[in-house]
């Protein structure tokens, strides 16, 4: 079994091949396959890591828009459109939901100030 971005990748890049790896079983070029694309990613990733400037502040803004949404803000609201709720639950669901974007929102404000804040040179609080 591969990991998720291996498998993605290998989709991509290599259809035929990511199909044959996704199967169950394997053999040791299917494990060579699928190691040699996870140290693409971990280098890769490091590399972004190391050359980014203000990484951290970057980081912190893609999370505070990512992170709290999919967690809690978009499971409630496929819940409310794709299941057969009753009232509580649905208004349990759309409050959940707004203080997702609520807070979704707080962290966007304040990531993006840090941001603004390491750009300018001026230190962290």
């Amino acid at each position: 079994m591969i990991n998720v971005w291996s498998a993605s990748a290998l989709h991509i890049f290599a259809p035929r091949r990511g199909a044959a790896l996704a199967e169950a079983g394997g053999g040791w070029e299917r494990r060579a396959v699928w190691l040699g694309v996870t140290c693409v990613c971990v280098a890769f990733s490091t590399l972004v890591a190391v050359t980014a400037p203000f990484f951290s502040e970057l980081m912190g803004l893609i999370g505070s828009l990512g992170d709290i949404m999919s967690m809690f803000g978009l499971p409630c609201i496929f819940a409310i459109k794709l299941l057969k709720l009753g009232r509580t639950e649905t208004a349990l669901c759309c409050c959940l939901a707004a203080v997702a974007v609520a807070l979704s929102g707080c962290g966007l404000v304040s990531s993006a100030q840090q941001l603004v804040e390491a750009f300018r040179g001026r230190p962290g609080r």
